[in-house]
């Protein structure tokens, strides 16, 4: 049996890392990787035959490489990304966009087992993914969705990562990402008095026994590791539930209209 690389379509910049180097042998030119780093560019490879430089960024999508990287004075000659996304680019000789490559491969399915079907919506996408979750995660996603619900709290998909949903109003309360993990950027609640964001913190880590949470932090965490069996899950709901409601009931944001 062949041995296979991602399950899904790439959602994080790091995937798409792995699945470059499972495409080394047919880039654009016949690379060797020098090293990859966590500055700005990703990584240093050479062209095997000329022994010149190539500077290369990863990016999930091409566009991230413009809202973040193009007034970068650093060389990069290479933006390696899932997909090509938008017609232009800043500064950058080469767009290598790999679901091109991949599709171009005999069996496509060597590299990517399942990939997103023709004209899926990111909900529907995220749907899809979240049937290779555990039973234990897809009950909690349902139960946040529900939640969501509930309050008449906004869902939705961003465009930047099409396996993810947030939950959120005029602040983001959770993020869900499809393989499983749940965060909240405490540190972008702006709007939010220090006091009261300290508050729910103390308050959710009470819940779990486990100081998961920090005011100023923005961890995502396995849902799993969070919450691990289905008292955990009910403490940590309520005390959202009962924090959104305070919220909307002092008329600090008003519940989203349900459509």
């Amino acid at each position: 049996m062949k041995s296979q690389c991602l399950r899904w379509e790439p959602s994080n910049e790091q995937e798409v890392v792995v699945l470059f180097g499972r495409l080394l042998d047919h880039m654009p030119r016949p690379v060797a990787v020098e090293f990859v780093q966590t500055g700005f560019p990703d990584c240093k490879a050479i062209d095997v035959k000329t022994k010149d430089p190539i500077w290369i960024e990863f990016e999930l999508y091409s566009s991230h490489y413009r809202r973040d990287h193009s007034r970068r004075p650093e060389r990069c000659d290479w933006v390696v990304c899932w997909q090509k996304n938008e017609l232009r680019t800043v500064d950058v000789p080469l767009v290598v966009a790999l679901d091109v490559i991949v599709d171009r491969q005999p069996d496509p399915t060597e590299y990517i087992l399942q990939r997103r079907a023709p004209g899926a919506s990111n909900e529907q996408y995220f749907r899809t993914r979240l049937q290779g979750l555990a039973e234990h995660h897809q009950e909690l996603i349902r139960e946040l969705l529900e939640l969501a619900s509930e309050r008449g709290l906004q869902v939705d998909w961003p465009e930047t990562n099409a396996a993810c949903f947030t939950v959120r109003d005029t602040i983001e309360y959770v993020k869900v990402d499809s393989n499983g993990r749940i965060g909240t950027p405490f540190s972008r609640w702006r709007e939010v008095p220090d006091s009261v964001r300290s508050e729910l913190v103390a308050s959710l880590n009470e819940t779990l026994g486990k100081t998961w949470f920090s005011p100023e932090g923005k961890i995502s965490v396995d849902l799993q590791q969070l919450l691990p069996d289905e008292l955990a899950a009910r403490r940590y709901i309520d005390t959202w539930r009962n924090f959104i409601t305070r919220r909307q009931a002092n008329k600090l944001v008003e519940p989203t209209p349900r459509t």
